[in-house]
């Protein structure tokens, strides 16, 4: 019988996959639609590390629409946005899946994480920004597991207020 001393490999698993704070070129590689904790629709987009020490770890981006909600729905078309989908497009749809087909899946994205603790939770502040041109970026929150404090090789946030798309 083979033995294997899994909280070594676990270990080297974890850190192999878990991304510190950085920029990091991905790509998408999987859009699911689901509903939140809350029954709201709920777009989960994965991307991919394309490049760099840590190329094939993922990090996933949660965008939830809550509909009698007008600053969801402001956040919603805006999040959206920085996917290109343009303000014209979303207005056209009718269901979340619509608004999905439209994300575009062709262009690598630039993610830059920060991670931040508030009481006993962690977060995964995950920004989309243009990494080539400096443009325009959009800051999220979403849950994630304890990480340990990696040295950030993050540039400085923009200090330029992000225009809606529309």
């Amino acid at each position: 019988m083979t033995e294997f001393d899994f909280d070594a490999l676990l270990t080297q698993a974890q850190e192999a996959t878990q991304l510190g704070e950085g920029v990091y070129h991905t790509q998408i590689r999987q859009i699911k639609v689901t509903k939140s904790s809350n029954g709201n629709p709920r777009l989960a987009i994965c991307h991919e590390v394309v490049e760099g020490p840590k190329t094939g770890a993922q990090v996933w981006d949660g965008i939830v629409l809550s509909p009698g909600n007008p600053k969801s729905v402001l956040m919603f078309a805006r999040r959206v946005g920085a996917y290109g989908v343009s303000s014209e497009v979303i207005r056209s749809c009718r269901t979340v899946d619509e608004v999905a087909d439209h994300i575009d899946r062709s262009r690598s994205y630039y993610i830059r994480l920060k991670h931040r603790v508030v009481g006993d939770r962690t977060f995964e502040d995950v920004e989309i920004t243009d990494g080539a041109s400096g443009g325009t970026s959009f800051d999220f929150g979403v849950p994630a597991k304890p990480v340990d404090s990696a040295p950030s090789t993050a540039a400085a946030p923009s200090t330029e207020e992000p225009q809606l798309p529309f």
